[in-house]
């Protein structure tokens, strides 16, 4: 009976549920007068664009904004994280999304906390920050487009390993 019931419906854990209601609690605490819980009711969750041999899929798009939806323990490091560990890879999003939708598009990452008391941080990306990336990116791209074309393949001599999937 689990298993059909798992077609068409999700289950989660106790913990898992527990940690839902947390976060959806502090959203409506925290940012109810930001106006993010307003646009989040209108983003596309999760969907997937491809531009040539490149895909990405963003937790949540809405017009020009990408929102990246981050977990952890404490939010002491977001910061950080959002700028060194997942820079690259919204610089690569930006990149996609901007070659398939014809529009430059704003990265801001939504940190919850996976424990009580469930905070939370939202934490845009500077144009500065974004930029820097987004160079980054077009070389690696330029690189990858390269090792395509003449099917040879350096990996980590190219670069390839930080944030660039190719199908």
């Amino acid at each position: 009976l689990r298993k059909e019931c798992e077609k068409s419906h999700n289950f989660v854990t106790e913990k898992d549920a527990e940690c839902i209601k947390g976060i959806a609690a502090e959203l409506q605490r925290r940012h109810d007068e930001t106006g993010i819980l307003d646009w989040l009711k209108y983003a596309k969750s999760e969907w997937t664009f491809l531009y040539e041999h490149f895909k990405v899929r963003p937790d949540l798009l809405c017009d020009g904004l990408i929102v990246s939806v981050k977990t952890c323990a404490q939010l002491d490091n977001a910061h950080k994280d959002a700028k060194f560990k997942y820079g690259l890879k919204e610089a690569f999003y930006r990149y996609v999304l901007e070659k398939v939708t014809g529009k430059k598009h704003d990265t801001v990452f939504l940190f919850f906390e996976t424990v009580a008391p469930y905070q939370s941080r939202l934490i845009y990306v500077s144009p500065e920050t974004a930029e820097y990336y987004d160079q980054q990116v077009e070389v690696l791209i330029e690189k990858a487009t390269r090792c395509l074309a003449s099917g040879k393949f350096r990996g980590y001599e190219a670069n390839l390993e930080n944030g660039v999937e190719v199908i």
